[in-house]
């Protein structure tokens, strides 16, 4: 027997809804795309499990720094069920079972994205610092070629 939860009551999602937060925005969960204003200027998304009642608290958490963001960032707040929804919206996003999952949008690009509690003391910082530019193993291993390190070979034991 499957079933999928349509719509749920929680007092913070009640006052996004009623609109107390202007640059807060509820997002209908599970779409089949991308809406199309978040393909236009700053968004803050936060992606929230229906199941799971800790992660909540991240929109506790973002209503509550929505007055302290900078000018123009926008905020979504999005349900969702499973995580293959995620990919139907934000194609490009990496793919994580973290929860909830944070995503800065400019113009609809993913500027960063972030996975797991994130806490109110660290929500204006992940919005207003830079990106951090991720490099894999292989970048790190080639960028310290000349070093000790590099030369570090491994060899049988005789």
């Amino acid at each position: 027997m499957a079933f999928r939860i349509e719509d749920i009551r929680y007092p913070a999602w009640s006052r996004v809804v009623a609109g107390e937060f202007a640059n807060v925005r509820p997002l209908a969960m599970a779409p089949v795309a991308r809406e199309a204003m978040l393909d236009a200027g700053v968004w803050l998304i936060v992606v929230v499990p229906v199941w799971s009642g800790t992660c909540r608290r991240a929109i506790d958490d973002v209503t509550a720094m929505a007055t302290q963001l900078p000018d123009g960032v926008n905020v979504g707040v999005r349900w969702f069920d499973e995580y293959e929804e995620i990919a139907a919206w934000l194609p490009n996003a990496e793919q994580s079972y973290s929860t909830p999952q944070w995503f800065l949008l400019r113009d609809g690009a993913i500027v960063k994205q972030r996975f797991g509690p994130l806490g109110v003391e660290k929500i204006v910082p992940f919005v207003s610092e830079p990106p951090v530019q991720r490099q894999s193993f292989f970048q790190l291993l080639r960028a310290v070629s000349g070093s000790a390190w590099a030369q570090l070979r491994y060899r049988k034991p005789a």
